[in-house]
């Protein structure tokens, strides 16, 4: 499993809002797919994919502001239960 953070896109960067997410639990993702829209102080960003499988879970909401490096989604094969490897 994958767990998809936050990352910091800037180094004066500490949060971001969400402003759309564009996939649902239980949708089958490719790497570079993009998974919700951020707000930055300086742009929207899509927040991409890394690696491939199904969204297991969405830990964030849209309009929600979260701090750089909170969980944002997890990624992997629905009958994984091995502890999530993190991507910041």
């Amino acid at each position: 499993m994958i767990e998809i953070r936050l990352a910091q896109s800037g180094g004066s960067m500490t949060d971001g809002d969400i402003v759309k997410i564009l996939v649902s639990e239980g949708d089958v993702v490719s790497d570079g797919q993009p998974l919700a829209e951020i707000d930055t102080a300086k742009a929207i960003a899509e927040v991409e994919c890394i690696g491939s499988g199904t969204v297991l879970r969405i830990a964030c909401k849209e309009g929600e502001t979260l701090l750089v490096g909170a969980l944002l989604f997890v990624i992997g094969d629905p009958s994984e239960k091995a502890e999530a490897k993190s991507i910041t």
